[in-house]
């Protein structure tokens, strides 16, 4: 009997890859609710709320932000950001503009996949933290600190040149999650943007220096 080994050897480095997956909150998620909200709390220089609608385990979220900084220009700040199907799309909701791109969680995968064994290793190994009792992954970038959870945010804190911005989830709710929250309006105008690609090759290079 003729054994076929191919297709074994793939099998197993599809089931390697899953497993390293699994071993960081950067690549999946362990959002304990297929779909529900999460609500986030301001504090420091920002005023304000956010939302972010999630279904299929955080693969799907829509984050809804509204703030006021008295300090930064004394304007109301409205954003949607969406990210689905391995990309992310952020949108202005006050001059109805926005950028598209390979969403975070996708690119940090590919730059992951491309790495050796060790540096492999020390992402995997990096630190994490706990917000709500949920595991979430810290990353950095230019006065820019993220625990991120698959795609969503647990944690957001901005601290450039004496202005600083703190996000944190406050409330995980499971509810049924309405369809339209992922919808782009008509009337947006969306541009390409290569943005969130350049930040996944800094933030692998600050894990792994």
């Amino acid at each position: 009997m003729r054994v076929k080994f191919f297709p074994i050897i793939a099998l197993l480095l599809f089931a390697n890859t899953l497993l390293l997956e699994a071993s960081s909150n950067l690549f999946v998620s362990t959002i304990p609710f297929k779909e529900g909200m999460i609500y986030y709390k301001f504090s420091g220089n920002t005023k304000g709320f956010a939302k972010a609608y999630f279904k299929n385990y955080g693969s799907k979220v829509a984050l809804y932000e509204e703030s006021y900084s008295p300090i930064m220009n004394k304007r109301v700040r409205k954003s949607l950001t969406i990210t689905k199907n391995g990309y992310t799309t952020t949108i202005n909701l006050l001059d109805k503009k926005g950028s598209k791109s390979l969403s975070l969680r996708s690119k940090l995968l590919e730059i992951f996949e491309n790495l050796d064994n060790n540096e492999q290793e020390r992402v995997l190994n990096s630190p994490s933290s706990k917000i709500l009792n949920i595991s979430c992954q810290n990353i950095s970038l230019k006065g820019l600190k993220i625990c991120m959870n698959g795609s969503l945010i647990l944690k957001k804190d901005i601290e450039i040149f004496g202005y600083n911005q703190h996000m944190v989830a406050v409330l995980l709710k499971e509810e049924k999650v309405d369809e339209n929250h992922f919808k782009i309006s008509e009337d947006i105008k969306i541009l390409d943007d290569d943005f969130q690609n350049n930040s996944a090759e800094e933030i692998i290079e600050s894990i792994i220096e």
